[in-house]
């Protein structure tokens, strides 16, 4: 018999609190909480404005230090390693190099990876996946909003990480181009066989998702406590 060896994690997360501190007051963002992210794992975090979801994509993606308990990244290694190499993020607050057209924008992470073969076609269909390729030359500032969020998702893709978190990505969309981009993402992890993370206040698009996880004023709530 063949013994077969489990994959490991893409984070764990162990009793992990986030509170942001100012002279007037404490805002616990994340009261104590742990968690795990497996391979190919499919999780919607859902939740009011406020409630604590970006700041639980921003620690899984080490853009934040927690004020208390401890993460790792099992599969990956160091945090200082993590991206984009292994994991994409899209933010709510989409970041574009203003003076970069589209495709370069797109192409960025891979030229900071120093992977050189034909990053510009490899952005193009990063591009594709969001029907994007007719803005390539565009710079950010003659994109909308939606545009704009769905270009930053074709960045976070573009180096095909194990681990895409995506923060409200269909926000700034209507119903049918929300939900195309939702199922062009999920699509995408299927075939890439990466793991997927996404907050999104919309019900529909969580319910494609094998896990949801709720966010409520710092409390975390994952599927079986909230059914």
């Amino acid at each position: 018999m063949v013994e077969t060896t489990a994959e490991p994690s893409l984070v764990d997360a162990r009793n992990v609190a986030k509170a942001f501190f100012s002279e007037r007051r404490t805002s616990e963002a994340l009261r104590p909480a742990s968690w795990t992210i497996a391979p190919r794992s499919r999780i919607a975090v859902v939740g009011p404005s406020g409630s604590g979801k970006s700041t639980l994509l921003q620690l899984m993606a080490a853009l934040e230090t927690p004020t208390s308990g401890t993460i790792e990244w099992p599969a990956f290694g160091e945090a200082e390693g993590l991206r984009p190499a292994h994991i994409g993020v899209a933010l709510q607050t989409t970041v574009l190099i203003p003076f970069l057209n589209v495709r370069e924008n797109v192409a960025l992470p891979l030229f900071s990876l120093g992977r050189m073969t034909d990053p510009q076609r490899a952005a193009t269909e990063a591009l594709s996946l969001f029907g994007l390729t007719d803005l390539s030359e565009r710079l950010p500032d003659e994109l909308s909003g939606g545009q704009a969020q769905r270009v930053a998702l074709a960045r976070a893709l573009v180096t095909r990480p194990s681990l895409v978190l995506a923060d409200e990505p269909t926000g700034q969309l209507d119903q049918a181009s929300g939900a195309a981009t939702a199922e062009a993402l999920y699509r995408w992890a299927d075939l890439n066989r990466s793991a997927l993370v996404v907050a999104t206040h919309d019900l529909r698009i969580a319910e494609r998702f094998d896990s949801i996880w709720r966010m409520n004023h710092g409390d975390l709530l994952k599927s079986g406590e909230m059914r």
